[in-house]
Order: structure tokens, then sequence, then C-alpha cells
């Protein structure tokens, strides 16, 4: 089928048959019904922005929950404005694994997914996160996350150990996934999907973890209840890093108790089959002069003011405290009345779906010798597919550093201006496309008339692209 917008004018020629590492498009089969969980606060640019991205999503059969914070920033006038797509709840903490729960409460898919609000999913990343519940072994699965260039990982493949510490792997581990298992396979909270039924079974999240280690523990846990974790190669999505009440935007944290307190009850929870009572202290105190060692540098480097670097010492010494506490106390998991409570009915979020599919469809902006013209018509042509509902990704070349972003329902891809040779610029554009196909069956490439050659060399294309006239009339569009 043709998508209504196409370009009417000889500026952009129209360039087919991309290299792929498919033969044919997938087709989407029956799978599980999903409910993506997003717990937000103070965010609500971000929350816009991950609830577009999921209009976007190849997998029809999910629903979306969205939990709000306490913070009063306009969140929850505007989930109340477009309520019927939504199922919405409210946290009275600011405490993650409260909110998470709330969000298994509401939800009514077989599978639970999680994303953080500052994330955005890649089209087809419920499509194949579904593809892992198969095997009704399965308990949990999640794929790779890539930092806030949106090129480089913050993780692929990481597994932890009964202290909470994480490794980098060179591939999954399924044979750590058994009960009782030293190191587990590990999933970010981030991209995260459970099976409904195995979080029931296990009392869902421990609200102990207000922030950070929330979800490692479920994975513990899930792990030693018996089910399969599962480590995707794909299921892609980008994490972004905003500021919130613990670090800030360069990830530089302000805010240690959790971090601190949560490292000692994880372990005193978890490890003391494997390690002395003697030795998780000790872990935990390693990691607490790790990050009085940083405070000092920044503090120094005046990043940090004296007065940060006391009000450290004093969360430092409550986290010691209140983290052996709350290991002697039974786990704070979901309460039995909310673990019982049967949800309402699977509630469809509301796809944007373009008449005859949706098409991948790639507008290159980053060559040499195009005319303003040409810009201008194809920025305009990109947004209105995008609008459509077709998956467009924009090549451009703007920003000092190469990066992938989420921008209005574009996916763009900014190639860097910061000096390249022209050789070096059209290699960067070449890769680009090339990892666009490496992941999805691309129906078009649509470039300034001036850059045929280019694409011809840099991806593979035939000698004497289909022209677009030829092509609408072959039916190949």
């Amino acid at each position: 089928m043709t998508p209504s917008v196409l370009p009417k004018s000889d500026v952009l020629c129209c360039v087919f048959e991309v290299a792929r590492s498919n033969e044919r498009r997938p087709e989407a089969g029956p799978g599980p019904s999903i409910s993506v969980v997003i717990n937000t606060d103070n965010r609500l640019a971000l929350l816009k922005r991950v609830l577009l991205a999921l209009r976007y999503q190849t997998y029809e059969t999910f629903e979306v929950c969205v939990v709000a914070g306490p913070t009063e920033d306009g969140t929850r006038h505007y989930l109340s404005g477009i309520k019927a797509g939504l199922k919405i709840a409210h946290c009275d903490a600011r405490n993650l694994s409260k909110s998470r729960n709330l969000g298994i409460a509401m939800a009514a898919g077989e599978v639970i997914a999680f994303i953080d609000d500052d994330a955005v999913p890649e089209p087809e990343w419920l499509a194949q996160l579904a593809r892992s519940y198969d095997d009704s072994r399965v308990g949990a699965a999640g794929g790779f996350v890539h930092d806030n260039s949106g090129i480089d990982y913050q993780a692929r493949f990481v597994s932890v150990n009964r202290l909470g510490f994480p490794q980098q792997d060179s591939r999954p581990t399924p044979e750590l996934n058994f009960p009782g298992s030293p190191l587990i396979p590990h999933l970010l909270g981030t991209n995260c999907s459970f099976r409904r039924s195995a979080l029931i079974a296990i009392g869902g999240f421990d609200e102990e973890y207000e922030y950070f280690l929330d979800e490692t523990d479920v994975c513990l846990r899930i792990n030693d209840a018996g089910f399969r974790i599962v480590q995707r190669q794909d299921a892609w999505v980008h994490h972004k890093y905003a500021a919130s009440g613990i670090r800030d935007e360069q990830k530089s944290v302000r805010h240690w108790y959790p971090i601190l307190k949560n490292r000692l009850y994880f372990g005193m929870r978890h490890a003391q089959s494997h390690y002395s009572p003697a030795e998780i202290v000790a872990g935990a105190m390693a990691e607490k002069r790790a990050w009085e060692a940083d405070v000092s540098q920044k503090t120094n480097a005046g990043l940090l003011s004296p007065e940060d670097a006391k009000r450290f010492h004093n969360e430092a010494a409550a986290a010691e405290e209140d983290g052996l506490r709350a290991a002697t106390e039974p786990a704070k998991l979901m309460p039995a009345a909310m673990l019982k409570k049967r949800p309402q009915p699977l509630r469809h979020f509301a796809r944007l779906s373009p008449p005859g599919g949706q098409r991948t469809l790639v507008y290159s902006d980053a060559g040499e010798g195009k005319s303003e013209n040409a810009t201008d018509l194809m920025r305009s042509q990109a947004m209105e597919a995008a609008r459509e509902g077709h998956q467009v990704h924009l090549i451009v070349a703007s920003n000092a550093m190469p990066s992938v972003d989420f921008d209005d329902g574009l996916w763009v891809h900014d190639l860097g201006s910061g000096g390249p040779v022209r050789a070096e610029r059209d290699e960067r554009m070449g890769e680009a496309i090339r990892r666009i196909a490496s992941r999805r069956w691309i129906d078009a490439i649509y470039c300034p008339t001036t850059n045929r050659a280019l694409l011809q060399s840099f991806i593979g294309l035939p000698a004497a692209p289909i022209p677009l006239e030829a092509a609408r009339t072959a039916g190949n569009l």
C-alpha cells in the first residue's frame, strides 16, 4: 500500500531494495496480552514522549498503565484529559517499588512490561519481548538499553551476585538461571518484563526499595522461585537519564541514602547463604568508601558544596542503621488485598494505524549539495508520514556529537557536525542506514537527488534505483 505522503517533486529521489538482514517483512503473530507500566514523577514532558512512542508499537494487544507520583507538575491534570485510553493510578510517595506495585494491581495483561518515563522504546519493543513468553517456564524477559547518546549502550548482558553487584557479560547467561545461583541473569528496570502470574507468586516488589536494586530484588526472587529469565539481544529501549530526586542531568548522585541503605539491605536479605554477615557488611562499607571518595573529589572540584559533603555523611550513617534494621523485619511486599484484587479488563492502547499498515521510511538530509527547497520538502514530508503512523527515520548532521533521539514522532539520527571530512560524514550516513536496516525492514529511502550515488556506494543499493513513478506503477509502494 502507498503511504499518502510520498515525494511529489523531482527534488527527491526514492531508493529501493535496501540491503537487509531479513528476507521478508515479519508478520506479527498472536502473543500474550501485555500491560505497559510507566511510573512517573515530575517529568510531564518526558511522559508525553514515551506515550507518543508507544503509539508506534508494532504489537497490537497491549494496554498502558501510568502511575503518577506526588509531585504537582501538571501530570495528573494531563492524564485526566486522556484517561479514556489509559489506566491511571496515583502514588502518594516517591517510592518506585510502591508505584510499581500499584501498576501491577491495575495491569490485566498476561505480561507486565516496565519502562521508565525518561526512556523511549523502539517500535518492535513489545513484539520482541512477547516472543520470549512462548515458553511457559519463562517468568521474565528484557532487552538491550541504549544510553543517552542513542548509539552506545547502557547495558546489554548483565549478571548480578547475591550482594547486588553487577558485572557486564559478553553474552546471555542462562546457565546462571537456577534457584540459589550465586550469580543470576539481570534485567534493567527501564526495560524489563515479567509474567504477571510470576510477579503475583513472589509478592510483587519489596517496597523497602524506594529506589535502587528494586528490579534486581525481583529478578533474584523470580530466579529463586524457579522461573527462567530471558536476556534478549533486541527489544531496544533508549534511556535518556533525566534528572531526578537522586541524580542530576549529568548522572551525578546527590542523594545517597537509598543507594547505601538498599545495598546493605539487599545483601542481608539475599546473601546469607553465600556470605557471612561480616562479608555482607564489608561489601556495603566498601561501596560507602567509594561514594565517600566520589563526594570528596566532587567537593574539591566545586561540583558539590561542603554542605553536600556533610549531608552525605549523615545519610550514610542513617543508611547503615536503617538497612540492618529493615533486614530483620518482614519484607514489605504487595499487600494481600492488592495481590488478590482482580484488575479491570485490558484497555487496548490506541496505536497509530496508517491505511495499509505501518511502513518504515528513511529520509536522508545529511549529504552534500542539497538545496534549501529539498531540505524543507524532505522534513515536512517526513513529519507528515510520521503523523500518519509510519515509522520514520530522519538522518541529519547538526549536533556536535552523533546521537539518536525520538522527537515528535521522528527517529532523528544525527551524524554530528563536529568537523568530520566529507568522506567520514558519508560513511556515518551509511552506518546509520545499515543500523536501521539491521533491525527492521526498510520500505524506502528518500534523499536529495544529488545523494543517490552516495547511497548506492555506502549501503549496497543497485546501480539503477527504480524511479518513483515507475515504482508506484509497478505497485512497489
